[in-house]
């Protein structure tokens, strides 16, 4: 099985891919955390050299984790919005939106320091919705088992 889950920052995409691929007996990664890992620097430390060059390694590092025949990933938030990159996910497996109202987010992020979290994060998410609905749309809303139970059931439909 090859999953994606897609979604906005806050959406529970690590936490529910680590519930779905335990789940289901397959290995796990999350995007963001393999960036880090490659580069040796956080998110926010590779922010700070400007999103285009942190674009380019998620990209690099997306496409690199499409070559795995099984597994669950969660994405970052703009991952599948870099040009080609929802087309990949889409071709390579299930892709999964993870579809969370503004003011849930709003309350699942305050204070965590997400690179692109400010005043205008309305307008962000509103751009971000179009790419992230060409996939199958789940409700992110609850629990994390809850969650990670309604992705089980798109999967087995």
């Amino acid at each position: 099985m090859r999953l994606a889950l897609v979604g906005f920052m806050g959406a529970g995409k690590t936490m529910t891919g680590r519930l779905v691929a335990q789940a289901a007996g397959l290995p796990f990664v999350d995007l963001d955390q393999r960036i880090e890992d490659l580069a040796g620097r956080t998110v926010p430390q590779l922010f700070a050299d400007g999103e285009p060059r942190f674009r380019r390694l998620e990209r690099s590092a997306l496409l690199e984790l499409l070559e795995r025949d099984e597994l669950v990933l969660a994405t970052g938030g703009g991952a599948p919005c870099t040009p080609g990159s929802m087309d990949a996910l889409l071709e390579w497996g299930t892709v999964v939106f993870l579809d969370v109202p503004l003011d849930v987010l709003r309350q699942r992020v305050t204070g965590e320091g997400r690179p692109l979290w400010s005043d205008g994060v309305a307008a962000l998410l509103a751009e971000r919705q179009p790419v992230y609905r060409r996939g199958r749309v789940v409700d992110g809303v609850g629990d994390p088992e809850v969650v990670a139970a309604r992705v089980l059931e798109v999967l087995c439909a």
